[in-house]
């Protein structure tokens, strides 16, 4: 990540350099430019490996040039050189883009403005944990997921009246009621239970 974050703030600091790629860009047809992330946002970091996946052969070919990239610092050459990225690089970007990918996803669903999201988090979260426990062919992506998992199993609690009245509206989504598992379904009956014996019978 700290390489991305170096080639891309050097290409983008210097107006030559910028000019260059973007150039290359166009060769490409590739209208979207690079950005960069903020640390603590995942999404933004999920955009940030999108757009640089998509300049992957753009930057191969910076490089193959770069002695000849017309006025930039032998600072600035330094640094894109040492933080060249090689095809291991390049393949953890892209594994990591799509694991981050799903998560994106999931946040533009429960961002929904149009429909009801609540019952939603109910198959969002059920979806999510079974993608990050079901193992793929590459070992690097199982553990990018062995890492998610342990974060994702602390903050997504499935304890609290919070996750009840997630369970009850998922048991009435006729889109949601088959995932919800047997305990899962009793539990929230037991809540619906409990709830109307204390509003009424207290």
């Amino acid at each position: 990540m700290e390489k991305c974050r170096v080639i891309i703030s050097t290409v983008r600091k210097c107006y030559n350099l910028l000019e260059f790629v973007q150039a290359i860009a166009e060769d490409h047809s590739i209208k979207s430019g690079l950005i960069i992330d903020m640390k603590i946002r995942w999404n933004s970091s999920y955009k940030m490996l999108t757009r640089l996946a998509l300049y992957q052969h753009v930057l191969e070919k910076l490089y193959d040039q770069i002695d000849h990239v017309p006025s930039i610092t032998n600072q600035q050459r330094k640094k894109l050189i040492d933080s060249k990225l090689d095809g291991n690089d390049w393949h953890l970007i892209h594994v990591l883009r799509r694991v981050l990918e799903r998560f994106e996803e999931a946040t533009k669903i429960l961002s929904g403005q149009s429909y009801p999201t609540l019952s939603l988090c109910y198959a969002i979260v059920t979806s999510l944990s079974y993608y990050l426990k079901n193992r793929s062919d590459d070992t690097i992506e199982n553990d990018i997921k062995n890492l998610l998992i342990i974060y994702f199993d602390k903050h997504m609690v499935r304890t609290g009246k919070q996750f009840d009245f997630i369970r009850v509206s998922a048991l009435f989504d006729p889109l949601v009621h088959d995932l919800l598992t047997d305990e899962d379904k009793r539990a929230a009956e037991m809540f619906i239970i409990k709830e109307v014996n204390n509003k009424y019978f207290h």
